[in-house]
């Protein structure tokens, strides 16, 4: 809000918005955008899209090739590739790796460990209604602390990640990334590649054709 810059360019297409420190980088061949709340971060590339999110150091980080989405509530994170797909979630060190030849969940309450996959790999977990189901085609990961959804999808991947309604939603052919602290959200589309961010209706459109 007081820093609000929005730079915008053929190649080096940069858009920067500030709440405090939020920033939105986007460019043609490397598009970035960084968000912050208390250290939000939105890192979206072309061929390396990342996207990190921060609560208390929430970080998302999303490729194409490399698909990562780290989340952290207490060290809650969260890693997602296109080939190695990685799933790293921690209450107090509770972790799920998910990969595409060696698909992994690791999850512990305590030191919970199970491992998974092949064609339709399903693990449901709770704490408070904590579910991970895991599909080689179909692949989702529904996590909850509070309603903490991760859907993930070979065609669409869908991350839906919630504090109180924290949203993330990730496509192969619509990227979208929701992202929700009261309404905060960010839409990022492989072809129409948008980004919504608001923190109180603070909105930022951008798009690959109308950018």
């Amino acid at each position: 809000m007081r820093d609000v810059e929005c730079n915008i360019g053929m190649r080096d297409v940069e858009c920067n918005i500030g709440m405090r420190d939020v920033g939105c980088n986007i460019g043609m061949r490397d598009v970035e955008c960084n968000i912050g709340m208390r250290d939000v971060e939105c890192n979206i590339g072309m061929r390396d899209v990342e996207c990190n999110i921060g609560m208390r150091d929430v970080e998302c980080n999303i490729g194409m090739r490399d698909v990562e989405c780290n989340i952290g509530m207490r060290d809650v994170e969260c890693n997602i590739g296109m080939r190695d797909v990685e799933c790293n979630i921690g209450m107090r060190d509770v972790e799920c790796n998910i990969g595409m030849r060696d698909v992994e969940c690791n999850i512990g309450m305590r030191d919970v460990e199970c491992n998974i996959g092949m064609r339709d790999v399903e693990c449901n977990i709770g704490m408070r209604d904590v579910e991970c189901n895991i599909g080689m085609r179909d692949v989702e990961c529904n996590i909850g602390m509070r309603d903490v959804e991760c859907n993930i999808g070979m065609r669409d991947v869908e991350c839906n990640i919630g504090m109180r309604d924290v949203e993330c939603n990730i496509g192969m052919r619509d990227v979208e990334c929701n992202i929700g602290m009261r309404d905060v959200e960010c839409n990022i589309g492989m072809r129409d590649v948008g980004c919504n961010i608001g923190m109180r209706y603070v909105g930022c459109n951008i798009g690959m054709r109308d950018v």
